[in-house]
């Protein structure tokens, strides 16, 4: 799988979390119709696990399957971009993310 953990304590702001705020007690049903990582090339994968924060301060984690029904990864070196996907399109929810694949490219592979 593909692992993304997500959390935004804030040593500033130490009573806000939105990431608490956002995904305390999600379901993964819920989550999955709209929380997906993708490629430049519009390929995607679903979320099939997904661990909720317990308190604030905690993270959010998120399972996506590496291989398609193919056997083939999301992500290559031939790739350019990873789009994690965790909003809703609700104006308070937390943003996407955008990332440079060959900033995750080590000997030649892809370690994400």
């Amino acid at each position: 799988n593909y692992v993304v953990t997500l959390s935004s304590k804030s040593k500033n702001s130490p009573g806000a979390d939105a990431v608490y705020a956002t995904f305390k007690g999600g379901r993964l049903t819920d989550l999955q119709r709209y929380v997906y990582i993708a490629n430049e090339r519009g390929d995607r994968r679903s979320l099939v696990y997904f661990v909720p924060p317990k308190a604030p301060g905690e993270e959010a984690t998120f399972f996506f399957p590496r291989a398609d029904e193919k056997g083939a990864p999301l992500l290559s070196t031939g790739n350019q971009e990873l789009l994690i996907n965790l909003t809703d399109n609700r104006a308070n929810a937390i943003t996407n993310f955008k990332f440079d694949v060959s900033k995750l490219v080590t000997n030649g592979k892809v370690e994400f």
